[in-house]
């Protein structure tokens, strides 16, 4: 006696084609829709033609920007080891930033890499929500700051 596993007609979150899925829980026809929906839900988009560290140089470039347009001096680490991204100023006030690439989901909920030892070594996070073309500002404890 063999057993067949039900299947279930759905419908594709993604394409919106119809399918027949293994569980009436399945929200996708194909791994190409799941990582489509993935991206859509996370905003994480996985380019493997870039490699990382220019993913996260271009966070960098993109939050100087953004700071110079609002009339900040920006100073960039040349080295990948120094303690922070960059340092900027404007009038009395200097400040070191650690730049991330951060990821913001459906409900608007901004997520970004950060350990213990990042604590001290920086002022602020700024995180560059590369998919929603956005820049935020953190503290250590990951609260958002309206402006540094």
């Amino acid at each position: 006696m063999t057993y067949e596993k039900k299947k279930y007609p759905l419908n594709c979150f993604t394409c919106k084609n119809d399918f027949f899925g293994r569980e009436r829980t399945q929200k996708t026809c194909s791994q190409d829709c799941r990582n489509k929906r993935n991206i859509f839900l996370t905003g994480r988009s996985s380019n493997k033609s870039i490699p990382t560290g220019t993913v996260g140089a271009i966070s960098e470039m993109s939050v100087a920007m953004f700071l110079m347009d609002k009339g900040y001096a920006v100073f960039r680490a040349l080295s990948p080891a120094c303690i922070c991204d960059l340092v900027v100023i404007k009038d009395e006030k200097i400040l070191r930033l650690e730049v991330r690439t951060g990821y913001e989901d459906e409900k608007g909920k901004i997520t970004f890499p950060s350990s213990d030892k990042d604590k001290g070594r920086q002022d602020f996070f700024a995180i560059n929500i590369r998919s929603k073309n956005k820049i935020r500002f953190f503290t250590h404890d990951k609260r958002e700051v309206s402006e540094i």
